[in-house]
């Protein structure tokens, strides 16, 4: 049952971040696409419309710097679920940590069960009288020895667990702050940058409107 759940929490990890990493290169493809486009059609314009060439050069550059604050956007996202992957890889150890304190746990039980066993042989052979008490005892010491050994083997396992799930939560809460902390200034920095660029563009088209419309508007 333990493993099973461990399996989902780690199931649910992947999900995630298989998730975020398909959206992140989504993406990526959009942006190439879209400044394949742009590349495209401002070299239709300018030959078919050499009048606004001053205007397409404004637009672009502009439009350079919204391409920029996006790729940076993208590089952001990008950290951020390299931070959840390292937190899932981190998170392995602890898992691997607990099945071996789960097997440590199914030793102790598996020589607890032994001694007892032993004990009951031992009480029927010297009830019996046999001449095997001698080599009874000896088995149920060994038996003994086993299960102290399963004790402490147990303590070390739970030990450790605790110490790795501890180091496992101090890291994923630090990292899960800083990715999130930066990932989230850099989607204000990027929401108001960007709107300040498409501000800029939309000023330029303005300004220079009135001098395409006199330069390609014949003459009376």
């Amino acid at each position: 049952m333990l493993n099973q759940r461990k399996g989902q929490i780690t199931s649910n990890f992947n999900t995630v971040i298989e998730a975020t990493r398909a959206q992140h290169q989504h993406t990526i493809e959009t942006l190439a696409y879209e400044r394949r486009m742009t590349d495209n059609l401002r070299s239709m314009l300018e030959k078919e419309v050499p009048e606004c060439k001053d205007l397409l050069s404004k637009i672009m550059s502009i439009y350079g710097k919204a391409f920029f604050q996006e790729y940076k956007y993208v590089e952001a996202q990008s950290r951020a679920i390299e931070d959840l992957n390292d937190i899932q890889e981190r998170f392995l150890v602890v898992v691997r940590s607990s099945a071996r304190s789960s097997e440590a746990h199914a030793n102790l039980k598996r020589t607890t069960e032994a001694l007892d066993l032993a004990k009951q042989k031992l009480e029927i052979e010297k009830s019996k009288n046999s001449s095997k008490v001698q080599k009874m005892e000896a088995y149920v010491e060994e038996c003994r020895e086993q299960k102290k050994q399963a004790i402490e083997n147990l303590k070390t396992a739970i030990k450790s667990y605790i110490e790795e799930k501890k180091k496992f939560n101090a890291f994923r809460d630090r990292r899960m702050k800083q990715s999130y902390s930066t990932y989230g200034a850099t989607t204000v920095s990027f929401s108001n940058t960007l709107s300040q660029i498409y501000s800029d563009m939309k000023a330029s088209i303005e300004d220079t409107k009135p001098q395409v419309t006199t330069s390609i508007t014949p003459s009376q």
